[in-house]
């Protein structure tokens, strides 16, 4: 009988849920809230921020992968574009020293 008792005593209680209430800290405007929750409603409100969070994340990182294609284009470009103004006033100085000869 006295086995009975030790594992009665070291059986983990029954919490119910909807029962316990916690203190909640949030941000509502620029001011720092505190409210008592359920553990349920706390539950619900922390599985929203984080479908928020990742929304946002996801959002962001196709930000990011369009600014890194972006990059990569000018990087490509870039050079091409530079030979091509040095080659174009190249040629550009190279027809007006032959009019300066010319007319000389």
């Amino acid at each position: 009988m006295q086995d009975h008792a030790i594992v009665e005593s070291h059986a983990p209680q029954l919490i119910v849920a909807e029962d316990e209430r916690i203190l909640v800290e949030e941000m509502v405007g620029d001011e720092v809230v505190f409210q008592e929750k359920s553990i349920v409603d706390a539950v619900y409100s922390i599985k929203d921020q984080l479908a928020n969070l990742q929304n946002e994340f996801h959002r962001l990182n196709k930000v990011v992968e369009m600014e890194q294609k972006a990059r990569r284009r000018l990087e490509h470009f870039l050079p091409k574009s530079i030979s091509n103004n040095t080659i174009d006033s190249n040629s550009a100085l190279n027809e007006s020293g032959r009019r300066d000869s010319a007319m000389n």
